[in-house]
């Protein structure tokens, strides 16, 4: 029981990681972040390179 209630609580955070991901995508699309500039990610507490992969 532990082990499956383990794994929704692990799925959950797999999704709002995700979510997370592509609203950082679309705010800096919107702001217009370039490629290669750093920006400060709170969420990870970190700094991150923005990256198109397109």
């Amino acid at each position: 029981m532990i082990r499956i209630i383990h794994l929704k609580l692990q799925q959950g955070l797999d999704i709002a990681g995700q979510f997370y991901q592509q609203l950082v995508s679309i705010i800096g699309l919107a702001v217009g972040i370039a490629d290669g500039e750093p920006y400060w990610n709170a969420y990870l507490g970190q700094w991150l390179l923005w990256v198109n992969n397109g």
